[in-house]
């Protein structure tokens, strides 16, 4: 591996891939692009319901907003939830690349389909099973993650997964509404949407089953593991290695590891040997079968049912910014659907980089002082909140104001997202991190799904303005929902390292 290589990965946050196999590498990037085409078609009916509509023979404005936006996200989250649940503890137990691959097929070929549905049910039903998909991958993705990542780098890479979700998302509406009004092989655009999105993903998903190498679980749960002993606890999944095997004793690394990194006094009092003996006790654990108990352990966790709680109102203004606004700055405020697009494509821009951001923010508050860590991420959600109120409420004739506030709040506010999932990662042990996961995304999916629902609810009994307000105030709420994290997040954490060290010493 060359230096300037190693500099770029440490520069990025990616440093723990430093002197990986190429194979290594590709997981990680095959991954992402997995996501990037999963998440892809789901902000694609943002930028046609109009046309949709019309498609069907819905006419009545409040009507289509409610069928479109609002009823049809129930199934398509609720579905994904649940699927999340099942995929997080199956991923505990089962070979993760099968798995992935049969989360992308899954939620694929509906999405293919829907470009021919010929009525509103038929598209309700197709929407539906697409959420399988997204449900899916959401745990497979950070179960892999947290075992490529040693704990202190975990939230900037959780930064580069949630910044290939918000990619697909956001460049899928684009290419939506750039094709909104063409048509293209005898299609209209709003349908070869969904299948220029769909196809790439099936290649994407075979190269990943023949070629990714899947780590051990547990594989860098500790800082004083040395990057080349965890090397060798990589492994096709086909091909394992017992880690017990590749054990190297202190000293016989050429790297100087000495500095020890900000995480729990106890994993600070681990020395190589023992650290490698836990990996390969956290490795073997047996799983439970899923049942009530497996679940309680994951709730039985502060940390984790704060986690959980936070997703439900932190998701609900998303509702209206992905799916309603560009409707909303059309028709309520008189702007041309140009300036309107431009707008939400801006706040969604700049959450990309605000996310990415986040992750590398995390990471060095937590180096200082962990407790500083929820904190940041309780103020961010908080004042997010406040340009975005600015931004649907402003009604000046100079539209630069309320582009200047969908900046700052499209920075501000997802700068929590990657953090939240590795908060998750450090504070459950390896083989309920699947489960917790998938706890997560059905909480966070229930958000997404009664988000729009709810919005759109109001709209049909109140004015959108309002409605809309109410929207964006419930990220206050997921801000004092953090501000608990803040007094439960160490002591978990303490607990999962503890667990990890006294296996390794039985």
């Amino acid at each position: 591996m060359s230096r300037e290589r190693f500099s770029i990965l440490r520069m990025i946050g990616l440093g723990d891939l430093k002197g990986q196999p190429i194979s290594i590498h590709f997981t990680f990037w095959i991954m992402l692009v997995s996501a990037f085409f999963l998440f892809a078609d789901q902000n694609l009916p943002a930028a046609n319901l109009s046309r949709i509509a019309a498609d069907f023979g819905m006419t009545d404005e409040k009507e289509y907003r409610f069928l479109l936006g609002g009823l049809i996200t129930l199934p398509f989250f609720i579905l994904g939830g649940v699927v999340s649940v099942i995929y997080g503890r199956l991923s505990d137990r089962i070979d993760r690349r099968k798995l992935l691959v049969t989360a992308v097929i899954l939620g694929e070929l509906p999405c293919l389909l829907t470009a021919f549905a010929q009525d509103y049910w038929t598209y309700f039903v197709l929407r539906m099973f697409t959420g399988f998909g997204i449900g899916g991958l959401f745990p497979i993705l950070f179960s892999i993650t947290g075992d490529l990542f040693r704990l202190e780098n975990r939230p900037t890479a959780s930064a580069w997964v949630g910044l290939a979700m918000a990619l697909g998302m956001g460049i899928g509406q684009l290419f939506a509404g750039s094709v909104a009004h063409d048509v293209i092989f005898g299609l209209d655009g709003w349908r070869f949407s969904f299948i220029a999105v769909a196809v790439p993903a099936f290649p994407v998903a075979a190269l990943f089953y023949f070629f990714a190498r899947i780590p051990d679980h547990g594989a860098s749960d500790f800082a004083s593991d040395r990057p080349d002993s965890r090397r060798s606890s990589i492994h096709h999944a086909q091909n394992s290695v017992p880690a017990s095997a590749t054990t190297e004793t202190p000293g016989s690394r050429d790297e100087d590891f000495s500095q020890p990194y900000r995480v729990s006094e106890a994993a600070k009092q681990l020395d190589a040997t023992a650290a490698a003996e836990t990996r390969a006790a956290a490795m073997g654990v047996d799983e439970a079968p899923v049942t009530a108990d497996a679940f309680k352990r994951v709730f039985s966790n502060r940390t984790n049912v704060l986690a959980f709680l936070q997703g439900i109102p932190g998701t609900i203004p998303w509702g209206f910014l992905f799916v309603y606004a560009v409707d909303f700055f059309e028709k309520s405020k008189g702007w041309h659907i140009e300036q309107a697009n431009t707008l939400v494509l801006l706040f969604a821009g700049t959450t990309i980089l605000g996310g990415f951001l986040g992750g590398y923010i995390g990471k060095k508050l937590y180096s200082i002082n962990r407790r500083l860590f929820p904190t940041f991420c309780a103020i961010t959600v908080m004042v997010g909140a406040i340009p975005v109120l600015f931004m649907i409420n402003y009604d000046g004739p100079d539209l630069g104001p309320a582009f200047i506030a969908a900046l700052v709040g499209g920075l501000i506010v997802p700068m929590t997202g990657a953090n939240v999932r590795a908060i998750l990662i450090n504070t459950n042990l390896p083989e309920n991190r699947g489960a917790a996961f998938g706890i997560f995304n059905l909480f966070d999916d229930l958000g997404k799904a009664f988000g729009p629902f709810i919005v759109g609810l109001f709209i049909l009994v109140m004015p959108a303005l309002i409605a809309y307000n109410v929207a964006i105030s419930m990220w206050i709420v997921c801000g004092l929902v953090w501000v608990g994290i803040i007094f439960t997040m160490n002591a978990d954490e303490d607990r999962v390292t503890e667990e990890l060290r006294r296996r390794g010493k039985t």
